[in-house]
């Protein structure tokens, strides 16, 4: 089985997010004593788990909601570390014959171990997306099915709902698709906004409108963001909701507020201060 560890908010402080992983190795060149069978060699090899091969054609249906399903669905699961989704040029199957079920042998063919398909259907400014899974192995029954129906405007976010969905199935655990990012942003002078945006960095959107804002922390709930802010001209620390609105402040004490750090029921926060100079 697939393990992942699921994270649901994630903060960061600056203009972008930058996941590093670094492998230092170091060796010691064979001294006149040594040998050069002495020398220390290091062999890096796979972890021994072959990424798991997905097929996810466009969604039939309405066109613009279908693109999205599809680019956003390729993204989630590209970036999840478990699946490859195949390049839909090599795609055998008669998407519009098939419809919502599978032909395996036409997606076999291609080498795809599991296939995603889907409708969009559009009800005015609402949409509705019909996601089926399939293990090719398994024959044309889907694996997993699930409807949802929202405003178009939250389409993304539908589709990081069915893609959190499928990681489920194959691991058991939670994934992170539906997470938010907080950050701070400056416009090249004073003012630095807190901004809020998909895990996948779209639709970023301002929480606060004026001054200098710093260093976001998500509530437990992910229902307010607190923060440091320069609004009453000395740094004091704010909490507002992660929507946006009004800021109320939480700690105004003589000096520098900063550093919140919510308690895990949310009914307490610590925070350091450093006190002005007498």
């Amino acid at each position: 089985m697939m393990t992942t560890n699921a994270k649901k908010r994630i903060v960061l402080v600056g203009g972008s997010a930058v996941a590093t992983l670094i492998l230092l190795a170091a060796a010691q060149r064979p001294t006149r004593a040594q040998s050069a069978d002495d020398a220390v060699r290091f062999k890096i090899t796979s972890g021994g788990r072959d990424l798991y091969k997905m097929a996810i054609p466009l969604a039939l249906g309405d066109k613009p909601s279908a693109t999205t399903a599809q680019a956003v669905l390729s993204n989630d699961l590209s970036l999840s570390g478990f699946f490859r989704v195949l390049d839909p040029g090599s795609f055998l199957a008669n998407l519009q014959a098939e419809q919502l079920v599978i032909n395996p042998p036409d997606w076999r063919n291609v080498g795809a171990e599991g296939v995603v398909k889907a409708r969009a259907t559009a009800y005015g400014s609402d949409v509705k997306f019909e996601f089926r899974l399939f293990e090719v192995a398994k024959g044309d029954a889907p694996v997993l099915s699930k409807d949802y129906r929202g405003p178009m405007a939250s389409a993304r976010q539908l589709v990081h709902q069915f893609a959190n969905e499928i990681v489920k199935y194959y691991t058991g655990e939670d994934s992170f698709f539906a997470s938010k990012i907080a950050f701070g942003q400056g416009d090249g002078g004073k003012r630095r906004d807190i901004m809020v945006m998909d895990w996948d960095g779209y639709g970023p959107s301002a929480v606060t409108k004026s001054s200098q804002n710093i260093l976001p922390t998500w509530s437990p709930t992910a229902a307010e963001i607190a923060f440091t802010s320069f609004i009453n001209g000395k740094p004091d620390l704010f909490v507002v909701p992660a929507g946006g609105g009004k800021p109320r402040v939480l700690s105004a004490r003589p000096g520098l507020n900063m550093g919140a750090a919510w308690s895990p029921d949310g009914s307490k926060i610590a925070a350091t201060r450093i006190a002005s100079a007498s």
